[in-house]
């Protein structure tokens, strides 16, 4: 390994030039203070109580109380520092600081408290990879600052263990040859040192590559939101070129007979003035079938204009009682004129209760399904559309014998896909993909059966209760 690598290894600056990633850095190392504080209280606490079940001594009671308060004191000296927002920048120099007061403490109760217990001296290591590795887990902390950290407690340990040592020489009881310096004890230290730096490199890493992974999730769902929004856009453009050319149809028949019936109720009206009496009864009759003729024509372009206004739902409220049936007739009015020669449309309703939803959402729904099954059959093809009432749910079904798709693409068709074709990306799914996200909006499911020359069913089913 080149020494560059290693330096990259050691001192990853590059990550934290986002900024982002610096602010979820520093965020983290200020929980860890937090975290090495709490750790260093309960553990103090831990430690005292568990003298009591293990090789309890009612003579060692008074000094592990005194090492327990404080042990404990210094982590709540971290833990109220972990409070304040203004270290948060230096949080994790804080914590390596707090780490190396622990284990001075820590050291220094064992040793001078229990001089010449074993046990007391070969719990130190323990102490010191517990603190290490409470720090290196709970904080980002960059693998040469985990490096300064351990190589910290080692000098502290000698530092400590030689003031001890030299504090109890005075004492009859210590031997005045003897040293609580253990040369293994530095080596102990060096080793989960290196075991510290490792972990704290890989760990470093990981959540570099986890925030980056986030970012590019986070950035790739906006594109997808950005990319459903423009494709959504052409669908509607694409409903609305063929709800235009269904009105066009719609419209041409009732326009033409109200503008013939006019200019026929006109011509009979001047004609009139100078017809002779036994002519007048014969003009009065043509007249009154002629008017009944042009309120018929009107009262179907009031109903076109109203079932229009119904679908698009512009001058009312987003969620409102509705009844599915009276939108799916709305919808097949509008649909019929797509229709195949040959194709039938047929609608089997039984009474559904009204259910608060967004009218125009449903119906535009409807109206993509229906068109798409509308395309979807030829000659002597039949759409089928019911509805029924399973308890606390209304399910809208339709059924065509068309040509059907193969399962592996009912598996994915609700999900949005783009293909290339003649050189240029264009897009599939968006309708089915909007018709479930709608769906969905309201509490319902959407689901599609189909198998290849036996036709498609989809099946909506809506919640009857409030939408919440």
């Amino acid at each position: 390994m080149s020494w560059s690598a290693i330096r990259a290894f050691l001192i990853p600056d590059v990550a934290e030039r986002d900024e982002g990633f610096r602010q979820e850095v520093l965020r983290l190392g200020h929980f860890g203070l937090q975290v090495v504080g709490a750790s260093a209280m309960g553990g103090a606490v831990f430690i005292f109580l568990s003298r009591f079940v293990i090789a309890y001594d009612p003579a060692e009671t008074l000094p592990r109380l005194w090492a327990c308060l404080m042990l404990a004191a210094v982590g709540a000296g971290a833990l109220v520092l972990g409070q304040i927002k203004s270290i948060r920048p230096w949080s994790r120099c804080v914590m390596i600081g707090f780490t190396w007061l622990i284990a001075a403490v820590s050291i220094f109760a064992s040793i001078y408290f229990f001089p010449n217990s074993p046990a007391a001296e070969h719990f130190i290591p323990g102490q010191i990879a517990l603190i290490v590795m409470v720090a290196v887990v709970a904080a980002p902390l960059r693998p040469w600052q985990t490096l300064m950290m351990g190589v910290g407690m080692g000098f502290i340990y000698g530092l400590v263990a030689g003031a001890v040592s030299r504090i109890l020489l005075q004492s009859s009881t210590f031997p005045p040859s003897s040293s609580l310096v253990d040369p293994t004890e530095f080596l102990f230290i060096l080793m989960i040192t290196l075991i510290a730096v490792m972990m704290s490199g890989v760990l470093y890493a990981q959540r570099s590559a986890t925030y980056q992974s986030h970012t590019a999730t986070v950035k790739a769902a906006e594109e997808l939101r950005l990319a459903q929004q423009q494709v959504g856009l052409a669908e509607n453009a694409s409903s609305l070129t063929r709800l235009a050319a269904a009105l066009s149809h719609e419209l041409n028949t009732p326009i033409g007979a109200l503008t013939s019936g006019i200019d026929t109720l006109l011509l009979l009206t001047a004609r009139q003035a100078t017809a002779a009496p036994d002519e007048s009864g014969r003009l009065l009759k043509l007249q009154a079938s002629l008017r009944k003729t042009i309120q018929e024509s009107a009262k179907r372009l009031q109903q076109i204009a109203a079932r229009l206004n119904r679908f698009t739902n512009l001058d009312q409220a987003s969620l409102q009682m509705a009844c599915v049936n009276e939108m799916i007739d709305d919808v097949r009015a509008l649909v019929r004129p797509q229709l195949k020669p040959d194709t039938v449309l047929e609608f089997d309703a039984v009474a559904v209760p009204r259910i608060r939803c967004n009218p125009q959402q449903i119906s535009a729904v409807l109206y993509d399904l229906l068109s798409n099954a509308a395309g979807s059959v030829n000659g002597n093809g039949k759409v089928r559309i019911e509805t029924r009432t399973p308890p606390g749910r209304i399910e809208v079904r339709i059924i065509d014998n068309g040509k059907g798709i193969p399962s592996e693409e009912v598996a994915l068709i609700f999900d949005p896909t783009f293909r290339e074709a003649d050189g240029r990306v264009k897009s599939g799914n968006w309708s089915m993909f909007n018709a479930r996200q709608i769906v969905r909006a309201h509490q319902g499911e959407i689901r599609m059966e189909s198998q290849p020359g036996q036709g498609s069913t989809v099946t909506i089913s809506l919640p009857v209760g409030s939408l919440s």
